[in-house]
């Protein structure tokens, strides 16, 4: 039987579920234990109602968060002892300075929650490092990005595509999304509302999953005593505060003759194309980021990593230990990425050993400088995935690793209002076992989220790209 243990972060500004915000706040998830000693004030985030749903699914998630003033109750909360062994020092600053049983000091401009899932009711998520090498190696998956159509259509599909595969490796998660509650039209996106805090329904997912979950079989022969999930976000204005030198630096910088030479001109991209790449970017790190932080705090080795993003339906089934064919990286060797989406390769996702993802995860600003300076691809140094090839990749082999396209990957990207892009598995490269059938992939993916779907034609030009509204 697994139980919630409790986390204690601070931070400067917390999200609440309806959209407003305090500062500064304690946010402490608590376990459904400590809610039954009468603790008040717990909230309920549920999916949005909607008509065309095929079955209204019964594991509607609660996300249940407590919020309390800083000053008045810090002291008491961080030296709580008596079921989570947890000794939590915190300073009220800008950024959030949290230094847990350890000499080491983390900082972030980020908001960042978290809940802990031990084995035992009263294991801790926050634990001193042990002498066992071994039990300190461990996974990590890191996910990134907006969550578009996040309850409805994503969430199910990490659920049985990315969690299930997975659950034998025990996993720590870190996420990084954008609080934003509404996108714009733009390139095969019909725009819409957003809810940010579905995110946070993962929790109650993993928690379900392990619930009464047994195992033997881990990476490293041995089971973990707890896993992790951590939730960090930016707001817009908290993106563009880091970002907008850059930003402008890339949209402005002219070469002699007048050419731009970061933008990508070359291509059909338009300003908000690489607005919205370096977005992706700047949360990428931060999920990457939000790891490595803890990996400090507790000493964790982590051996194999995923960057998965937060906006694609799943539709098969993604176990990181694995590479194409269903094949075991024995010796954690390979870094995979899918086999569609080649332009001249896909840029979507990646796992692999820890080092390798450190590239694709953190090196990406400093690298494309490099690009900038020692490569002549005029007019397409900053596209994403010819810098992706030229440039990320290479560097991870030199590195000694070895690149996997895995054809036994395939997902399709969300959009707002429950859209998804049903071309994306067979546009510039294939997947094993699908027919490019638009029958078959409605299917696919109607059993997937449990809801009936309809195929539209959105571009007259091009009959290759669908999508299908669920």
């Amino acid at each position: 039987m697994i139980s919630f243990s409790h986390l204690l972060y601070k931070h400067s500004t917390v999200p609440t579920i309806n959209g407003s915000s305090s500062s500064p706040a304690l946010l402490l998830l608590l376990s459904d234990e400590h809610a039954s000693r009468g603790l008040p004030g717990l909230g309920h985030l549920k999916p949005p109602k909607n008509p065309r749903s095929k079955t209204k699914r019964k594991d509607e998630a609660k996300v249940e968060t407590r919020h309390e003033e800083a000053d008045a109750n810090a002291k008491e909360q961080s030296n709580h002892d008596s079921n989570g062994n947890m000794n939590t020092n915190t300073n009220t600053n800008t950024n959030t300075n949290t230094n847990t049983n350890t000499n080491t000091n983390t900082n972030t401009n980020m908001n960042t929650i978290g809940i802990g899932i031990g084995i035992n009711t009263n294991a801790s998520i926050v634990s001193t490092a042990t002498n066992n090498s071994k039990e300190n190696k461990r996974c990590a998956l890191c996910f990134f990005g907006l969550p578009r159509s996040y309850a409805t259509m994503v969430l199910p599909s990490i659920e049985k595509h990315i969690l299930k595969p997975n659950a034998d490796h025990f996993c720590d998660i870190f996420v990084h999304y954008f609080h934003q509650t509404s996108e714009a039209a733009g390139r095969y996106n019909n725009g819409g509302e957003i809810n940010p805090d579905e995110i946070l329904m993962l929790q109650q997912s993993v928690k379900k999953l392990y619930q009464n979950y047994t195992t033997t079989t881990t990476l490293n022969g041995i089971r973990p005593n707890k896993l992790t999930l951590l939730f960090t976000n930016d707001t817009n204005e908290a993106f563009f505060e880091k970002r907008s030198s850059k930003l402008h630096r890339y949209h402005t910088t002219l070469d002699r003759k007048g050419h731009q030479v970061y933008f990508p001109w070359r291509s059909n991209w338009v300003n908000a194309s690489l607005d919205n790449m370096i977005r992706q970017w700047h949360s990428i790190e931060g999920a990457f980021g939000l790891m490595r932080r803890y990996q400090k705090i507790h000493d964790i080795d982590y051996t194999r990593v995923a960057m998965l993003r937060n906006d694609v339906v799943y539709l098969t089934p993604i176990d990181i230990m694995r590479v194409d064919n269903g094949t075991l990286d024995t010796n954690n060797e390979y870094f995979v990425m899918p086999n569609f989406g080649k332009y001249p390769i896909c840029d979507r996702m990646i796992y692999g050993p820890y080092e390798a993802v450190k590239v694709w995860a953190k090196q990406r600003f400093n690298l494309v400088e490099q690009r900038i300076k020692t490569q002549h691809d005029f007019g397409w140094k900053m596209h994403s995935e010819r810098f992706m090839n030229s440039t990320i990749v290479p560097t991870i082999e030199a590195l000694g690793y070895k690149k996997n396209l895995n054809r036994d990957i395939c997902f399709f990207r969300a959009r707002t209002g429950e859209m998804l892009m049903a071309s994306d598995c067979f546009m510039a490269g294939s997947v094993r076992g699908f027919v490019k059938n638009e029958t078959n992939i409605r299917k696919v993916v109607e059993d997937t989220v449990d809801r009936n779907c309809s195929d539209v034609i959105i571009d007259e030009k091009d009959t290759n790209i669908h999508v299908l509204y669920c």
